[in-house]
């Protein structure tokens, strides 16, 4: 059960870490973030701004549904963004997955299209909150049997940004 997990992990770490590759350029502008994600995956949050458009997210907390350890990655591309009053909200979507384990019985992998909506205060107030949701296929693996079915996430997140 523990090897179909590591071998999971590590295919999904082949699919997402391109993303990666820009967070090595010193050309580009970042900024790190951490804080709190509550939803189907509760716990700590770490995003990393690796340009205008793009942002790495990284969640450890334990899933609401069915597993006890949850982590997920997601790669967000800003894709619009809109005003109320005299607030920007940023719209963004992208990929991720998600793993899940119970430590006994259960190990899941769930590749995700996920879409949020964040709104960032200013420097004076380095905070970050945000509205996310992802749906895609879920295999998961209860003793040593597949199961195949759909996925969903959904949280919101608030994230002090390291200036």
């Amino acid at each position: 059960m523990k090897k179909r997990f590591l071998a999971l992990f590590a295919i999904a770490a082949l699919i997402v870490a391109p993303s990666f590759g820009s967070i090595l350029d010193n050309t580009t502008h970042s900024e790190w973030s951490a804080g709190i994600s509550l939803g189907t995956n509760s716990g700590a949050q770490v995003n990393y701004r690796v340009n205008d458009q793009l942002t790495t997210e990284t969640i450890l907390g334990f899933g609401a549904l069915n597993t006890n350890l949850n982590v997920e990655y997601y790669g967000m591309y800003k894709v619009n963004e809109f005003r109320i009053n005299d607030a920007m909200f940023n719209v963004n979507t992208g990929l991720g997955v998600s793993f899940g384990t119970n430590f006994s019985d259960t190990v899941s992998i769930a590749p995700l299209a996920a879409g949020e909506i964040t709104y960032s205060f200013d420097d004076e107030f380095p905070l970050d909150i945000g509205l996310r949701a992802g749906i895609g296929p879920e295999f998961k693996f209860i003793n040593n049997i597949l199961i195949f079915g759909p996925s969903w996430n959904a949280g919101l997140y608030g994230l002090w940004r390291f200036i």
